[in-house]
């Protein structure tokens, strides 16, 4: 999903949300945090070698099946 929105924090900067201000600096910092981490994708290389190491566990298990096919056509005969 790609969603191209920005908030516009700028347009906030000098106002005073009183009881509200912590959640909002929370908000603020959660939203930079999830932007940086869109934009960056800090995870891509663990989450590449994640999916190759699931092609080969894949490959593995293909192969073992293979063997013991073999293996039970082996005692049937």
């Amino acid at each position: 999903m790609n969603l191209n929105f920005s908030f516009p924090f700028r347009l906030f900067e000098t106002h005073s949300f009183g009881d509200v201000e912590s959640d909002y600096i929370n908000f603020e910092r959660a939203y930079t945090d999830y932007t940086l981490n869109r934009r960056l994708q800090p995870f891509a290389p663990e989450t590449l070698a994640g999916k190759q190491s699931i092609n080969e566990i894949n490959a593995r298990l293909n192969s073992i099946q293979k063997q013991k096919s073999i293996e039970v056509a082996k005692v049937k005969l």
